[in-house]
Protein backbone atom coordinates (compact mmCIF):
# COMPACT_ATOMS: atom_id res chain seq x y z
CA UNK A 1 0.00 0.00 0.00
CA UNK A 2 0.60 3.34 -0.83
CA UNK A 3 0.91 4.91 2.70
CA UNK A 4 2.44 8.15 1.90
CA UNK A 5 -0.28 9.10 -0.60
CA UNK A 6 -2.65 8.08 2.00
CA UNK A 7 -1.53 10.25 4.73
CA UNK A 8 -1.20 12.87 2.05
CA UNK A 9 -4.85 12.62 1.14
CA UNK A 10 -5.58 12.81 4.62
CA UNK A 11 -4.11 15.73 4.91
CA UNK A 12 -5.71 17.49 2.44
CA UNK A 13 -9.70 16.21 4.35
CA UNK A 14 -8.28 17.58 7.63
CA UNK A 15 -7.73 21.12 5.68
CA UNK A 16 -10.86 20.84 4.07
CA UNK A 17 -12.53 19.84 7.80
CA UNK A 18 -10.50 22.41 9.09
CA UNK A 19 -11.61 25.20 6.41
CA UNK A 20 -14.79 24.27 7.36
CA UNK A 21 -14.76 25.53 10.95
CA UNK A 22 -14.74 28.99 9.34
CA UNK A 23 -19.08 28.62 8.61
CA UNK A 24 -19.86 28.14 12.14
CA UNK A 25 -17.22 31.47 13.31
CA UNK A 26 -19.34 33.18 10.93
CA UNK A 27 -22.79 31.53 12.75
CA UNK A 28 -21.09 32.68 16.63
CA UNK A 29 -20.12 36.17 15.30
CA UNK A 30 -23.63 36.76 13.88
CA UNK A 31 -25.07 36.47 16.81
CA UNK A 32 -22.59 37.38 19.40
CA UNK A 33 -20.84 34.30 20.58
CA UNK A 34 -17.51 35.27 20.78
CA UNK A 35 -16.13 32.83 22.90
CA UNK A 36 -17.46 30.22 20.87
CA UNK A 37 -15.85 32.46 17.96
CA UNK A 38 -12.62 31.72 19.09
CA UNK A 39 -13.33 28.17 19.90
CA UNK A 40 -14.01 27.05 16.05
CA UNK A 41 -10.59 29.16 15.39
CA UNK A 42 -8.94 27.51 17.79
CA UNK A 43 -10.27 24.25 16.19
CA UNK A 44 -9.57 24.98 12.59
CA UNK A 45 -6.18 25.84 13.30
CA UNK A 46 -5.72 22.29 14.63
CA UNK A 47 -7.04 20.66 12.08
CA UNK A 48 -5.11 22.87 10.07
CA UNK A 49 -1.77 22.35 11.11
CA UNK A 50 -2.00 18.53 11.14
CA UNK A 51 -3.11 18.66 7.67
CA UNK A 52 -0.31 20.49 6.32
CA UNK A 53 1.97 18.28 8.48
CA UNK A 54 0.32 15.24 6.72
CA UNK A 55 0.03 16.39 3.51
CA UNK A 56 3.78 18.09 3.37
CA UNK A 57 5.29 17.19 0.24
CA UNK A 58 7.95 14.45 0.30
CA UNK A 59 11.59 14.72 -0.64
CA UNK A 60 13.34 13.91 -3.43
CA UNK A 61 13.72 10.04 -3.82
CA UNK A 62 10.38 8.97 -1.81
CA UNK A 63 7.07 8.56 -3.39
CA UNK A 64 5.77 12.08 -4.91
CA UNK A 65 2.08 12.34 -4.91
CA UNK A 66 0.49 13.79 -7.97
CA UNK A 67 -1.42 13.20 -10.62
CA UNK A 68 0.79 10.31 -12.11
CA UNK A 69 0.84 8.40 -9.03
CA UNK A 70 -1.64 4.75 -9.52
CA UNK A 71 -4.02 5.02 -6.73
CA UNK A 72 -5.63 1.38 -6.08
CA UNK A 73 -8.81 0.69 -4.56
CA UNK A 74 -7.04 -0.51 -1.54
CA UNK A 75 -5.32 3.00 -0.61
CA UNK A 76 -8.70 4.29 -1.69
CA UNK A 77 -10.77 2.29 0.85
CA UNK A 78 -8.03 3.16 3.94
CA UNK A 79 -8.82 7.26 2.88
CA UNK A 80 -12.85 6.27 3.02
CA UNK A 81 -12.61 4.22 6.53
CA UNK A 82 -10.07 6.66 8.03
CA UNK A 83 -11.32 10.08 6.91
CA UNK A 84 -14.64 9.04 8.66
CA UNK A 85 -12.46 8.85 12.03
CA UNK A 86 -10.42 11.79 11.00
CA UNK A 87 -13.70 13.86 10.85
CA UNK A 88 -15.20 12.32 14.17
CA UNK A 89 -11.94 13.64 16.19
CA UNK A 90 -12.07 17.07 14.40
CA UNK A 91 -15.98 17.41 14.91
CA UNK A 92 -15.28 16.81 18.18
CA UNK A 93 -13.26 19.75 19.02
CA UNK A 94 -15.57 22.35 19.02
CA UNK A 95 -17.93 20.82 21.37
CA UNK A 96 -14.76 20.27 24.11
CA UNK A 97 -13.28 23.80 23.44
CA UNK A 98 -16.73 25.81 23.61
CA UNK A 99 -17.30 23.45 26.65
CA UNK A 100 -20.86 22.02 25.32
CA UNK A 101 -19.91 18.89 25.93
CA UNK A 102 -16.65 18.62 28.44
CA UNK A 103 -15.92 14.99 27.72
CA UNK A 104 -13.71 14.11 25.00
CA UNK A 105 -15.12 10.70 24.93
CA UNK A 106 -18.51 11.90 24.46
CA UNK A 107 -17.35 14.84 22.28
CA UNK A 108 -16.28 12.16 19.71
CA UNK A 109 -19.80 10.20 19.82
CA UNK A 110 -21.62 13.05 18.98
CA UNK A 111 -19.65 14.06 16.39
CA UNK A 112 -19.15 10.61 15.03
CA UNK A 113 -22.62 10.11 15.23
CA UNK A 114 -22.99 13.52 12.89
CA UNK A 115 -20.62 12.94 10.71
CA UNK A 116 -21.80 9.60 9.79
CA UNK A 117 -25.20 10.92 10.05
CA UNK A 118 -26.40 8.16 12.37
CA UNK A 119 -28.40 10.26 14.79
CA UNK A 120 -27.51 9.05 18.14
CA UNK A 121 -26.48 11.22 20.70
CA UNK A 122 -25.62 11.65 24.46
CA UNK A 123 -27.20 14.98 24.86
CA UNK A 124 -29.73 15.11 27.68
CA UNK A 125 -33.57 16.98 26.56
CA UNK A 126 -32.37 20.27 28.26
CA UNK A 127 -28.85 20.47 26.96
CA UNK A 128 -30.37 19.93 23.35
CA UNK A 129 -32.30 23.20 24.20
CA UNK A 130 -29.47 24.90 26.14
CA UNK A 131 -26.74 24.42 23.06
CA UNK A 132 -25.46 28.19 21.61
CA UNK A 133 -26.31 28.62 18.41
CA UNK A 134 -23.26 28.28 16.83
CA UNK A 135 -23.07 24.73 18.64
CA UNK A 136 -26.42 23.72 17.51
CA UNK A 137 -25.47 25.14 13.79
CA UNK A 138 -21.85 22.74 13.90
CA UNK A 139 -24.10 19.79 15.24
CA UNK A 140 -26.38 19.96 12.28
CA UNK A 141 -23.50 21.00 9.75
CA UNK A 142 -21.85 18.14 10.65
CA UNK A 143 -24.20 16.08 9.35
CA UNK A 144 -24.82 17.93 6.45
CA UNK A 145 -21.01 17.33 5.53
CA UNK A 146 -21.47 13.74 6.27
CA UNK A 147 -24.56 12.82 4.33
CA UNK A 148 -22.46 14.10 1.22
CA UNK A 149 -19.48 12.36 2.45
CA UNK A 150 -16.40 14.20 3.22
CA UNK A 151 -14.68 12.01 0.59
CA UNK A 152 -17.34 12.80 -2.07
CA UNK A 153 -16.60 16.66 -1.75
CA UNK A 154 -13.00 16.24 -0.96
CA UNK A 155 -12.84 14.40 -4.43
CA UNK A 156 -14.13 17.55 -6.55
CA UNK A 157 -11.19 19.51 -5.06
CA UNK A 158 -8.08 17.10 -4.77
CA UNK A 159 -9.21 14.73 -7.68
CA UNK A 160 -5.50 12.85 -7.24
CA UNK A 161 -6.97 9.11 -6.51
CA UNK A 162 -10.46 10.39 -7.18
CA UNK A 163 -12.13 7.32 -9.17
CA UNK A 164 -10.72 4.92 -6.60
CA UNK A 165 -12.24 7.27 -3.57
CA UNK A 166 -15.60 7.97 -5.45
CA UNK A 167 -16.29 4.27 -5.88
CA UNK A 168 -15.48 3.45 -2.44
CA UNK A 169 -17.51 6.44 -1.22
CA UNK A 170 -20.17 6.08 -3.41
CA UNK A 171 -20.81 2.14 -4.31
CA UNK A 172 -24.44 2.76 -5.89
CA UNK A 173 -22.92 5.64 -8.15
CA UNK A 174 -19.66 3.48 -9.76
CA UNK A 175 -21.72 2.23 -13.01
CA UNK A 176 -22.12 5.85 -13.71
CA UNK A 177 -18.44 7.03 -12.72
CA UNK A 178 -17.32 4.32 -14.86
CA UNK A 179 -18.44 6.33 -17.93
CA UNK A 180 -17.39 10.07 -16.90
CA UNK A 181 -14.82 11.54 -15.15
CA UNK A 182 -14.72 11.34 -11.70
CA UNK A 183 -15.00 15.23 -10.91
CA UNK A 184 -17.34 15.87 -13.23
CA UNK A 185 -19.92 13.31 -11.47
CA UNK A 186 -18.96 14.50 -7.73
CA UNK A 187 -19.83 18.06 -9.27
CA UNK A 188 -23.26 17.07 -10.52
CA UNK A 189 -24.04 14.86 -7.29
CA UNK A 190 -22.91 17.73 -5.06
CA UNK A 191 -25.22 20.35 -6.95
CA UNK A 192 -28.03 18.30 -6.64
CA UNK A 193 -27.43 17.76 -2.67
CA UNK A 194 -26.64 21.44 -2.17
CA UNK A 195 -29.79 22.61 -4.48
CA UNK A 196 -32.06 19.82 -2.41
CA UNK A 197 -30.90 21.61 0.91
CA UNK A 198 -31.33 25.06 -0.58
CA UNK A 199 -35.13 24.35 -1.80
CA UNK A 200 -36.22 22.92 1.86
CA UNK A 201 -34.74 25.95 3.75
CA UNK A 202 -36.64 28.39 1.08
CA UNK A 203 -39.50 25.85 1.50
CA UNK A 204 -39.69 25.37 5.80
CA UNK A 205 -39.15 29.22 6.44
CA UNK A 206 -42.28 29.90 3.80
CA UNK A 207 -44.00 26.88 6.34
CA UNK A 208 -43.90 29.21 9.47
CA UNK A 209 -39.77 28.72 10.68
CA UNK A 210 -37.83 30.98 11.74
CA UNK A 211 -34.51 31.17 8.83
CA UNK A 212 -32.20 29.55 11.80
CA UNK A 213 -34.26 26.58 12.32
CA UNK A 214 -35.14 25.98 8.23
CA UNK A 215 -31.31 26.06 7.83
CA UNK A 216 -30.59 24.04 10.34
CA UNK A 217 -33.66 21.02 9.91
CA UNK A 218 -32.71 21.23 6.09
CA UNK A 219 -29.21 20.47 7.06
CA UNK A 220 -30.18 16.91 8.85
CA UNK A 221 -32.88 16.63 6.18
CA UNK A 222 -30.92 15.98 3.09
CA UNK A 223 -28.66 13.80 4.71
CA UNK A 224 -31.20 11.50 7.08
CA UNK A 225 -29.11 12.19 10.19
CA UNK A 226 -32.38 13.66 12.43
CA UNK A 227 -30.35 16.22 14.42
CA UNK A 228 -32.95 19.46 15.72
CA UNK A 229 -32.00 21.91 17.82
CA UNK A 230 -35.12 21.39 19.70
CA UNK A 231 -35.55 17.87 22.20
CA UNK A 232 -39.07 17.35 21.02
CA UNK A 233 -37.70 17.21 17.59
CA UNK A 234 -40.32 18.26 14.56
CA UNK A 235 -43.00 17.66 17.19
CA UNK A 236 -41.74 21.01 18.47
CA UNK A 237 -43.44 22.86 15.59
CA UNK A 238 -46.98 20.76 15.54
CA UNK A 239 -47.62 22.01 11.88
CA UNK A 240 -48.59 19.49 8.93
CA UNK A 241 -47.27 21.97 6.47
CA UNK A 242 -43.76 21.11 7.39
CA UNK A 243 -43.91 17.69 8.70
CA UNK A 244 -45.67 16.94 4.77
CA UNK A 245 -42.36 19.07 3.36
CA UNK A 246 -40.09 17.30 5.90
CA UNK A 247 -41.85 13.76 4.47
CA UNK A 248 -41.28 14.86 0.74
CA UNK A 249 -37.91 15.63 1.01
CA UNK A 250 -36.85 12.86 3.45
CA UNK A 251 -38.23 10.39 0.72
CA UNK A 252 -35.95 12.74 -1.94
CA UNK A 253 -33.10 12.32 -0.48
CA UNK A 254 -33.74 8.18 0.33
CA UNK A 255 -33.69 7.96 -3.79
CA UNK A 256 -30.42 6.72 -5.60
CA UNK A 257 -29.00 9.87 -6.52
CA UNK A 258 -27.66 8.89 -9.55
CA UNK A 259 -31.15 8.79 -11.10
CA UNK A 260 -30.55 12.77 -10.71
CA UNK A 261 -27.65 12.47 -11.75
CA UNK A 262 -29.31 10.53 -15.28
CA UNK A 263 -32.21 13.12 -15.27
CA UNK A 264 -30.01 16.15 -15.24
CA UNK A 265 -27.88 14.94 -18.34
CA UNK A 266 -30.56 13.08 -20.36
CA UNK A 267 -33.00 15.82 -19.51
CA UNK A 268 -36.04 16.36 -17.34
CA UNK A 269 -38.02 14.62 -19.56
CA UNK A 270 -36.65 11.40 -19.23
CA UNK A 271 -37.61 12.07 -15.02
CA UNK A 272 -40.73 9.23 -15.82
CA UNK A 273 -38.70 6.53 -18.23
CA UNK A 274 -36.19 6.64 -15.49
CA UNK A 275 -38.61 6.44 -12.25
CA UNK A 276 -40.20 3.19 -14.47
CA UNK A 277 -36.93 1.66 -15.25
CA UNK A 278 -35.57 1.69 -11.85
CA UNK A 279 -36.67 -1.54 -9.83
CA UNK A 280 -35.29 -0.08 -7.12
CA UNK A 281 -36.97 3.50 -6.67
CA UNK A 282 -40.48 0.90 -7.31
CA UNK A 283 -39.75 -1.31 -4.85
CA UNK A 284 -38.50 1.87 -2.51
CA UNK A 285 -42.09 4.06 -3.20
CA UNK A 286 -44.64 0.71 -2.73
CA UNK A 287 -42.50 -0.15 0.95
CA UNK A 288 -43.44 3.48 2.13
CA UNK A 289 -46.82 3.81 0.81
CA UNK A 290 -47.68 0.17 1.68
CA UNK A 291 -46.07 0.69 5.17
CA UNK A 292 -47.77 4.11 5.80
CA UNK A 293 -51.33 2.60 4.88
CA UNK A 294 -50.93 -0.66 6.86
CA UNK A 295 -49.66 1.41 10.18
CA UNK A 296 -52.37 3.86 9.61
CA UNK A 297 -54.85 0.93 9.47
CA UNK A 298 -54.42 -0.30 12.82
CA UNK A 299 -53.56 2.84 14.33
CA UNK A 300 -57.41 3.65 13.29
CA UNK A 301 -58.69 0.48 14.47
CA UNK A 302 -56.60 0.44 18.13
CA UNK A 303 -57.78 4.06 18.76
CA UNK A 304 -55.33 4.87 21.26
CA UNK A 305 -57.63 6.74 23.70
CA UNK A 306 -60.10 7.89 21.17
CA UNK A 307 -60.70 10.90 23.10
CA UNK A 308 -62.01 9.04 25.82
CA UNK A 309 -59.33 10.38 28.89
CA UNK A 310 -61.74 11.25 32.11
CA UNK A 311 -61.19 8.19 34.26
CA UNK A 312 -58.27 5.85 33.04
CA UNK A 313 -54.85 7.72 33.28
CA UNK A 314 -53.31 4.71 31.23
CA UNK A 315 -55.42 6.52 28.35
CA UNK A 316 -54.51 9.53 29.05
CA UNK A 317 -51.15 9.03 28.12
CA UNK A 318 -52.19 7.93 24.94
CA UNK A 319 -52.61 9.74 21.61
CA UNK A 320 -56.46 9.93 20.14
CA UNK A 321 -56.09 8.06 16.85
CA UNK A 322 -60.25 8.28 15.73
CA UNK A 323 -59.54 10.29 13.04
CA UNK A 324 -58.24 8.77 10.18
CA UNK A 325 -56.59 11.99 8.74
CA UNK A 326 -54.33 12.26 12.29
CA UNK A 327 -53.34 8.23 11.91
CA UNK A 328 -52.04 8.88 8.21
CA UNK A 329 -50.04 12.11 9.21
CA UNK A 330 -48.49 10.19 12.04
CA UNK A 331 -47.89 6.90 10.15
CA UNK A 332 -46.32 8.23 7.14
CA UNK A 333 -43.99 10.55 8.94
CA UNK A 334 -42.91 7.87 11.22
CA UNK A 335 -42.35 5.23 7.93
CA UNK A 336 -40.00 7.39 5.56
CA UNK A 337 -38.35 9.24 9.00
CA UNK A 338 -37.11 5.53 10.09
CA UNK A 339 -37.08 3.86 6.54
CA UNK A 340 -34.81 6.36 5.36
CA UNK A 341 -32.91 5.99 8.78
CA UNK A 342 -33.32 9.95 9.37
CA UNK A 343 -35.19 9.97 12.53
CA UNK A 344 -37.11 12.91 13.04
CA UNK A 345 -40.02 12.52 15.74
CA UNK A 346 -43.62 13.57 15.66
CA UNK A 347 -45.14 10.92 17.40
CA UNK A 348 -44.15 8.51 20.36
CA UNK A 349 -44.70 5.27 18.62
CA UNK A 350 -43.41 3.57 21.94
CA UNK A 351 -47.16 3.66 23.02
CA UNK A 352 -48.42 1.96 19.55
CA UNK A 353 -49.42 -1.74 19.20
CA UNK A 354 -46.54 -3.92 18.83
CA UNK A 355 -47.66 -4.81 15.48
CA UNK A 356 -46.98 -1.19 14.47
CA UNK A 357 -43.33 -0.80 16.42
CA UNK A 358 -42.44 -4.11 14.71
CA UNK A 359 -43.37 -2.93 10.90
CA UNK A 360 -41.24 0.03 11.78
CA UNK A 361 -38.53 -1.78 12.79
CA UNK A 362 -38.32 -4.00 9.24
CA UNK A 363 -38.75 -1.28 7.77
CA UNK A 364 -35.87 0.74 9.34
CA UNK A 365 -33.87 -2.58 8.42
CA UNK A 366 -34.80 -2.41 4.44
CA UNK A 367 -33.39 1.59 4.45
CA UNK A 368 -33.60 3.46 1.58
CA UNK A 369 -31.78 3.09 -2.07
CA UNK A 370 -28.27 2.21 -2.76
CA UNK A 371 -26.19 5.35 -3.57
CA UNK A 372 -28.34 7.80 -1.63
CA UNK A 373 -27.68 9.55 1.58
CA UNK A 374 -29.86 7.07 3.75
CA UNK A 375 -28.89 3.82 2.08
Amino acid sequence: MNLRAVLWLLGRVLLFLGGFQLVPVAVALWYGEREDALAFVAAGAIAGLAGLALSWRPREGTIVVDDRVTFFRREGLAVVGLSWLVAGFVGALPFVLTGAIPSPVDAFFESASGFTTTGATILEPERIDGLSRSVAFWRSFSQWLGGIGIVLVFVVFFPTGGRSLFRSEVPGVSREASHTRVRDSAVGLARIYLMMTLLLVIGLRLAGMSFYDAVLHSLTTIPTGGFSNHSESVAFFGSWVIEALLVLFMFLAGINFAVYDAWIRRGWRTVSSTLTQSTEVRVYLVTIVGGTLLIAGVLWFWGGSNGYLEDDPELAALPNYSRLLLCLRDSAFSVVSIQTSTGFGTADFDTWPQLCRALLMILATVGACAGSTGG
